[in-house]
């Protein structure tokens, strides 16, 4: 099977790419710049049989930009599936984030809600993934508190919390698992939520990241695990 990946050099593509090579797929290269080119984007889609679509700005100056530019994304992508017949199965990934107040959140419900409808004409199979908070090594430019805290605490800073509330989790590798679940044994739905794998308080996660950067271990169970995985595992990128 070939898959797809839009946004693949992105926090969750890198490690989705990883983890579906060594299930052995294989992976359709993908690079931004092909949403300016129609004839990469044709070659792309023509050669997936699953389409996972990642790719989409968070962080730009004008707020505007973000939600513009990321429904031309997924519009460009649409344009070329209708153009080709692509009738294999896409995949747009959002978050539990996408019903708040801003522009990312908006661009993320809006495209899904749009892909959705165009799949539902029966032109493609469609699932609209729903992540949970996400956390792990390597998400640099993904909007994880989680990685922040890390940053900020290598940096000697201490963090501020301004709501303890307990949240939702899933660990990246946890993840991936998850979206393999959904290529080989397709759910087609508009809306699929992927469950947390575990929930902890702001300020727990705050102290026992604290007590790694002290040089403390405090392992009790699978979080705390994946927790110091993803601690030391940014440390040692930060040092490299």
């Amino acid at each position: 099977m070939k898959v797809g990946i839009t946004g693949n050099t992105g926090f969750i593509g890198t490690h989705l790419t990883e983890y579906l090579r060594k299930k052995g797929f294989e992976i359709v290269p993908f690079e931004k710049e092909y949403f300016l080119y129609q004839d990469k984007m044709d070659d792309f889609v023509k050669q997936s049989d699953v389409i996972i679509h990642l790719a989409g700005r968070s962080k730009p100056h004008d707020k505007e930009t973000v939600y513009i530019d990321n429904i031309m994304l997924s519009l460009k992508l649409y344009s070329t599936i209708k153009d080709v017949k692509f009738k294999g199965h896409l995949i747009f990934v959002s978050s539990i984030h996408e019903n708040k107040d801003n522009y990312y959140a908006k661009s993320k419900s809006k495209s899904r809600e749009m892909l959705g409808v165009f799949g539902g004409k029966k032109e493609y199979k469609f699932t609209g993934l729903i992540l949970p908070n996400v956390f792990g090594a390597g998400a640099k430019g993904y909007n994880s508190f989680i990685t922040a805290f890390c940053k900020q605490l290598y940096a000697g800073w201490m963090p501020k919390i301004f709501k303890d509330v307990e949240i939702g989790l899933i660990y990246i590798d946890e993840l991936v698992m998850e979206i393999f679940d959904v290529i080989t044994k397709p759910r087609y739905s508009d809306y699929l939520q992927i469950h947390t794998t575990s929930e902890a308080k702001i300020s727990y996660i705050l102290s026992t990241l604290k007590m790694f950067n002290d040089g403390e271990r405090m392992i009790k169970g699978k979080f705390e695990i994946n927790l110091n995985t993803t601690w030391e595992e940014n440390l040692t990128n930060w040092q490299s």
